[in-house]
């Protein structure tokens, strides 16, 4: 670990950091991950690449049983999956933890899993329909208690409220962070997601 990356974990632990946001270029690193803190300097960039290592770091050694949390891990996200495609509210609520957050594409961070119902299901008599929705997941790290993904997604969906009615076309990355819990269950703990490409219908 550079001397750079000890620098940002011990700010971290300091609770300085404010939000992160994934972008495709910053300067020379792409892709990239930006972390924006409290103090000076208030935005540090690493390489995407790095970001699992900056994770290990923090979360010590590999699981010593990395199959049956794989296995859970992939069920749990095929059921976030089927979870839109079907509508279900309470399933997909409840595959996250009490603290969980997500950056949602361009936007700020949403924290804790009532705002997060909130922005995903808002009591505002519109309605979200998942048209289709496919991942694949390209990489799987279990870090003893933690895991990282990060998987490609395509997305159809339609939206209307009242007179209004659209439908939209993306394509997107999106790394999602796990937490064992108590139980052994694993549940998500962070999401966030950026298109690289989207469309109106």
């Amino acid at each position: 670990m550079y001397p750079y990356h000890n620098k940002i974990k011990q700010r971290i632990k300091n609770n300085e950091l404010l939000r992160y946001e994934y972008v495709e270029k910053y300067k020379s690193i792409s892709p990239c991950l930006l972390l924006y803190f409290e103090t000076e300097p208030k935005i540090r960039p690493i390489a995407f690449a790095l970001v699992i290592l900056l994770i290990t770091s923090f979360y010590g050694c590999k699981n010593e049983q990395p199959d049956q949390d794989e296995q859970m891990i992939r069920q749990l996200h095929e059921d976030y999956v089927s979870g839109w495609l079907s509508g279900d509210e309470e399933k997909i609520i409840g595959l996250l933890v009490e603290d969980s957050r997500i950056q949602p594409n361009s936007m700020k961070t949403i924290e804790g899993k009532k705002s997060i119902r909130d922005f995903w299901f808002p009591r505002d008599g519109s309605q979200t329909l998942i048209n289709n929705y496919t991942t694949e997941i390209i990489s799987l790290n279990i870090l003893d208690t933690l895991a990282v993904s990060t998987h490609t997604s395509h997305l159809d969906w339609t939206y209307k409220k009242d007179s209004l009615d659209f439908g939209m076309l993306q394509k997107g990355i999106n790394t999602t962070l796990y937490k064992k819990q108590a139980d052994g269950t694993w549940k998500i703990w962070r999401s966030m997601w950026t298109d690289t490409y989207s469309e109106t219908k």
